[in-house]
């Protein structure tokens, strides 16, 4: 079950919050003792704490694989944006210093990037002009270049320092974290990238609902995680308010149009949510993963693993590359 990081009412009126957006990269290594996504989980809950409001969730965003690029295993920045009290916000990001210095492994390259971004800009569609359109136009072309190409420590203090509401800074290593923290910050932006953390259990989310269609769980959605639902089909078209809901299966949420979006699989007249390996982001052609070793112990972040199976494809020890993965343990016997 996915971890609710529930909102609670906010200090401030709402017209006196301001919108942050958090992006954290690189804090685990090879054990991953804690993963980039539960410190991420940790800096949200904090905000929360200090009066902020969460929209929707925390997102991970898919940046290169690729042999130049560091990584530990997956590649992937953490993200959520909140709504703030404008004088809690730098207490906020010295509470994520604070808790990525606790939890970081001794090892990683952590990467912080706190952006008070024009409130608009938070929604989709709604369009920002002038210099802070171009701003959010260059942090979301970042995140973009990010997942397809390599990106220097320096582009990033670049573009952060042209940016009078951004705030990037390292916590550690070399401080390469900095790039998949901005990146993932602009690809939040964009609204069009990414899939919510966790395993979410439709039946939990939409316990008490009487009636179990569309409407009724993109109304329950929309008012625990403050901020735009779609359920759609897999072409991306709406589904019908009254279509029945199937509540009986895990689904994973991604990002679309700046709304937390379920894709639905329609059978018989019912919309089934589709979970991770529906949406086709893994892989198994020749079923490779399946076999086991000595050395399988299951990853520490539970949403990364597909099903639970013992397998390679669930192993703490995978590393994920361009064309599937690499045994992690395998590497440290070739090295030495």
């Amino acid at each position: 079950m996915r971890a609710h990081l529930m909102n609670t009412p906010a200090d401030s009126a709402a017209s006196d919050l301001v919108a942050v957006v958090v992006g954290i990269d690189d804090t685990d290594d090879e054990t991953r003792a804690t993963s980039t996504g539960e410190i991420a989980s940790l800096v949200a809950s904090a905000a929360v704490e200090l009066g902020g409001s969460l929209r929707l969730e925390v997102t991970r965003h898919q940046l290169l694989l690729r042999d130049d690029v560091p990584y530990t295993s997956h590649n992937s920045s953490m993200v959520f944006e909140a709504l703030m009290p404008p004088s809690r916000i730098g207490e906020m990001r010295l509470r994520a210093m604070r808790i990525i210095a606790e939890h970081r492994a001794p090892t990683s390259d952590p990467g912080l990037c706190v952006a008070r971004v024009p409130r608009a800009a938070l929604w989709a569609g709604t369009g920002l002009e002038g210099e802070d359109g171009r701003m959010v136009e260059a942090l979301v072309a970042f995140g973009y270049r990010a997942k397809v190409d390599f990106c220097s420590i320096e582009s990033a203090y670049d573009l952060a320092g042209r940016i009078p509401w951004v705030s990037l800074s390292e916590h550690g290593g070399d401080g390469s974290g900095v790039v998949g923290a901005l990146a993932g910050v602009g690809l939040r932006l964009g609204g069009n990238d990414g899939r919510f953390r966790g395993k979410w259990n439709f039946s939990k989310l939409c316990a008490g609902e009487v009636a179990c269609d569309v409407a009724a769980v993109a109304c329950r959605l929309a008012r625990d995680f403050r901020g735009p639902v779609r359920l759609v089909d897999a072409r991306g078209e709406g589904l019908a308010p009254n279509l029945p809901f199937a509540l009986d299966a895990e689904g994973k949420p991604v990002l679309h149009d700046g709304a937390l979006t379920v894709v639905c699989d329609v059978v018989d007249g019912v919309a089934h949510p589709c979970s991770k390996v529906d949406l086709g982001e893994i892989g198994n052609a020749d079923d490779s993963w399946s076999r086991v070793c000595p050395a399988f112990e299951w990853d520490n972040d539970a949403e990364e693993c597909i099903d639970r199976r013992p397998s390679c494809k669930n192993c703490l020890h995978r590393r994920w590359v361009a064309g599937g993965f690499q045994c992690a343990r395998d590497l440290i016997v070739q090295a030495t």
